[in-house]
């Protein structure tokens, strides 16, 4: 993430988490504008999508979220999760900034 977002100006990044609880731990201390989450982040099994999403909107405005696979049902988990959109990771670095600028 580092390399794609460190050279844009306009974005800051505020961390990185390894793992479902670092990531809703970090988002409630560091309320970003967005939060960029890996659809599959270890920890997934521990936590109900409805969760998550309840905690990460209390720390955040917009919730993005990125995938190996951006099939119909990875769309309907990361809506679940609150996902404004489902991001391939195949394809990460040409939308990645812009989507993130469009949201912020």
């Amino acid at each position: 993430m580092k390399r794609v977002l460190n050279p844009e100006p306009a974005i800051e990044l505020l961390g990185e988490a390894v793992n479902l609880s670092q990531a809703l731990q970090m988002a409630a201390e560091l309320k970003p504008d967005v939060v960029l989450m890996d659809l599959h982040l270890p920890g997934e099994c521990e936590f109900i999508p409805e969760f998550v999403k309840a905690q990460l909107l209390l720390s955040t405005r917009h919730i993005l979220m990125m995938s190996l696979s951006a099939d119909e049902d990875a769309a309907a988990l990361a809506k679940k999760y609150g996902a404004v959109a489902l991001l391939d990771k195949s394809n990460l670095q040409s939308s990645l900034v812009s989507s993130i600028l469009q949201l912020a």
